[in-house]
């Protein structure tokens, strides 16, 4: 379960869950490794990586190995590390503010998807 006060994402990968957190000395470690990183354009490796700079704090014993391993999609990946860089970049109540309209849009771009598929094979 998420921490918003804290701001703590929890992460489950098949039987174990950890908890992502990006505290001061976790952000640093992450900018200086990677600058300008997109998630969205990341590697898994890379993508990895940065999941294991977020459980250092929380959940140590979540290495890079076992996430490339076990972790269950990509993209649950990139939303779970996005929502925790939110939270350590603009603050919990800023970064929730944010979050909202980010799943809006989502919520808006999967509606549009499904009407085209719908229409596509009529």
């Amino acid at each position: 379960m998420d921490n918003r006060y804290t701001g703590e994402v929890a992460f489950c990968m098949g039987e174990e869950s950890g908890i992502l957190c990006f505290p001061m000395r976790a952000m640093a470690v992450l900018q200086d490794k990677y600058p300008d990183v997109n998630l969205l354009e990341a590697s898994p490796e890379i993508l990895a990586e940065i999941a294991e700079i977020g459980f250092q704090k929380k959940s140590p014993h979540i290495k890079k190995e076992k996430i490339l391993d076990e972790c269950p999609s990509i993209m649950q990946l990139v939303i779970a590390l996005d929502k925790a860089l939110l939270y350590a970049k603009h603050g919990v109540d800023e970064g929730a503010k944010i979050l909202k309209k980010i799943e809006a849009a989502r919520a808006a771009m999967q509606d549009v998807a499904e009407k085209k598929i719908l229409t596509e094979t009529k």
